[in-house]
């Protein structure tokens, strides 16, 4: 019985963890326009123009009148009074490639000192398959719960 009421305990406690993650959500930023693309570092940036039109890129350079990105592999190069809102596109790191990452260096770590003369190779696979085993569901959840959650619309402010 005690088993049972701290496995629903935990439950409780991890979906509601999970249900006010999104209370992190999107955060107004404020930056100049120089420092546009130091802001946005590597993450895309979406800037809605005079048009209503969205364009998705990555910032390239920013300087005072206009704003180069590179979107689908072509650079555009837009009027800073065209631009009427930007929000910063930020995605997590997902921790399930990682995990098979290490999980493979792991077991062929293992293969590769199963003919040395120690038993490095007894003892590294099965820790190698226990890690992978333990870790997929643990990397599976956090990585569907940070794409649901975590990926981060932040709208810019110019100042």
């Amino acid at each position: 019985m005690t088993s049972r009421f701290v496995g629903w305990r935990f439950t409780v406690t991890a979906f509601i963890a999970i249900g006010t993650a999104n209370l992190w959500g999107a955060e107004l930023r404020t930056s100049r326009w120089n420092g546009l693309c130091e802001l946005a570092e590597k993450n895309e940036v979406a800037l809605t123009v005079a048009t209503g039109k969205t364009i998705r890129g990555r910032c390239i350079s920013a300087s005072e009148g206009s704003l180069s990105l590179t979107s689908h592999g072509r650079l555009l190069t837009i009027n800073r009074s065209d631009v009427k809102r930007i929000w910063l596109l930020r995605k997590t790191r997902r921790l399930l490639p990682v995990l098979g990452e290490q999980f493979g260096f792991m077991l062929l770590g293992g293969i590769l000192s199963l003919g040395s003369p120690g038993s490095v190779g007894v003892v590294l696979i099965p820790v190698a398959l226990a890690y992978g085993a333990v870790g997929t569901p643990i990397c599976v959840v956090h990585d569907l719960a940070q794409k649901v959650f975590h990926d981060k619309v932040d709208e810019i402010t110019v100042i």
